[in-house]
């Protein structure tokens, strides 16, 4: 491995950890910016759970309620919960940048080495992080209350971030090698992941503009925190914005968005099932138009995959597409179980009146089994479309590769690609330039030459035209 993959890679890795925890302290500052009055060095730790709750590592968050009779719960009690949400538009921002140093590094195994810091740095994280007061986070309603300190989980704290890094490592590794198949699907699976994101996310903000009142209700209620406070409830809505795209896309393709309390499971989102009473949201005829992003989602990412094969028959672009549908599934069970919200009451008072749990998403089994069709017949459709227009020459880039993947793949061999793909045109250039020339083996060529050469020397003597002229 050369040393500039080595320093891209560990680099990347390094930078991407630190823009989140940059993050963290200034949501934490703009946190403290009320009445809390906290000190340098309760911010410092409070901004140390960003990533943390990027990565969506269970946080504990304990209380000790020793305010007396007066108090919150009466008396020394002590109680607490564990929540668990991933911020996915800063996951997406951190897992982009490992993508881009692993690819930098050159292959899979080099690409590996963006873990090491990144996962490191997020363990440092959150053993910073353990103990701060979580009234900087959660609002000064948490204030006054004895003693609070959030626990990140030290376990997930390392598992999370590594496994993040080491996928995101691997893909942009195998990015950076020669296509094939393997390459092309899972190219595929990514391009109909994000496109679920991002066509879920362009629907929601739809239906967000179609209700001007519920807006601007939001608004108004930002603006009563104050600039500060409204700042960070701001940052953080627009962070969760791919949990809920999230969960519209899924929606979309039939799987039902439940709410898990203890024993009872109720539909958030669905056709059909019990519904969370006023909590529900009423499917309407103009809903539908969701199914849209599915479809395209799947379908683009099928076309993507196809495009990715240098020549191939139709039954090969579409086992291709199918594959990349197979990928399709289970990347977005790990997806939606990131974009799920999970809450649960621990402590003493918990264990009196029952240990309690709470879960908003997808079931992950329903996410799995409602995927893989959607992505294979998506798949398969779009890979065998990318096929049907493919044009490519005998002897050239297939008829499913475009010039900008040409490029890629020739510039990643070590080749010089933009002359690699002219050598055809400055061949055909040479061959008529050869023909248009003339012959000197040819006895009328030859004499021509003879004699174009014998005026040209006549013309170069000096005073020798004058001299013919005058005799």
């Amino acid at each position: 491995m050369s040393r500039g993959g080595l320093r891209a890679a560990l680099g990347h890795g390094v930078v991407a950890f630190a823009l989140l925890f940059l993050f963290g302290e200034i949501l934490a500052l703009l946190r403290a910016a009320g009445p809390l009055d906290p000190t340098a060095g309760g911010v410092l730790r409070a901004g140390a759970l960003a990533p943390s709750f990027v990565h969506g590592v269970p946080v504990d968050v304990r209380l000790l309620d020793v305010s007396g009779p007066g108090g919150l719960f009466g008396g020394a009690f002590e109680v607490g919960f564990t929540v668990r949400v991933a911020l996915l538009l800063g996951t997406a921002g951190a897992g982009w940048l490992l993508f881009r140093g692993a690819r930098a590094a050159g292959g899979p195994r080099e690409g590996l080495l963006v873990a090491v810091p990144y996962t490191l740095f997020s363990v440092g994280a959150a053993l910073l992080a353990r103990g701060s007061d979580p009234a900087i986070l959660l609002g000064a309603g948490f204030a006054g209350l004895g003693e609070t300190e959030a626990v990140p989980s030290p376990w997930w704290s390392l598992a999370l971030p590594a496994t993040l890094a080491v996928v995101c490592g691997v893909a942009g590794g195998l990015s950076a090698t020669d296509g094939g198949r393997l390459r092309a699907a899972a190219a595929g699976a990514w391009r109909m992941t994000w496109m679920i994101v991002a066509g879920g996310t362009a629907g929601v903000l739809v239906v967000v503009a179609l209700h001007p009142d519920a807006t601007r209700a939001f608004l108004d209620a930002l603006g009563a925190r104050g600039w500060a406070g409204g700042a960070a409830v701001l940052l953080v809505t627009v962070l969760l914005l791919p949990n809920v795209a999230i969960g519209a896309g899924v929606a979309a393709m039939g799987i039902p968005i439940v709410l898990r309390a203890g024993d009872s499971t109720c539909a958030l989102i669905a056709l059909r099932g019990t519904p969370c009473g006023e909590l529900a949201v009423d499917v309407s005829p103009a809903h539908f138009l969701f199914v849209l992003v599915p479809v395209a989602a799947t379908v683009g990412g099928g076309w993507w995959a196809a495009r990715g094969l240098e020549r191939t028959t139709a039954a090969g672009a579409a086992a291709v597409g199918a594959g990349a549908g197979a990928l399709f599934a289970p990347v977005l069970v790990a997806v939606s179980l990131m974009a799920s919200v999970a809450y649960r009451l621990t402590g003493s008072v918990a264990g009196a009146l029952g240990e309690g749990s709470v879960t908003v998403g997808p079931r992950p089994m329903a996410v799995l089994l409602w995927a893989l069709p959607w992505g294979i017949a998506g798949g398969t459709i779009g890979a065998l479309a990318a096929h049907g227009r493919g044009t490519g020459p005998g002897g050239g880039p297939g008829p499913n590769v475009s010039r900008g993947a040409a490029l890629r793949g020739r510039r990643r061999r070590g080749h010089p690609s933009r002359l690699a793909l002219l050598e055809p045109q400055v061949g055909a250039v040479r061959h008529h330039q050869a023909q248009d020339q003339p012959d000197e083996r040819s006895p009328l060529d030859g004499g021509k030459l003879r004699q174009e050469g014998d005026d040209r020397e006549q013309r170069g003597r000096p005073g020798q035209g004058g001299a013919d002229e005058g005799g």
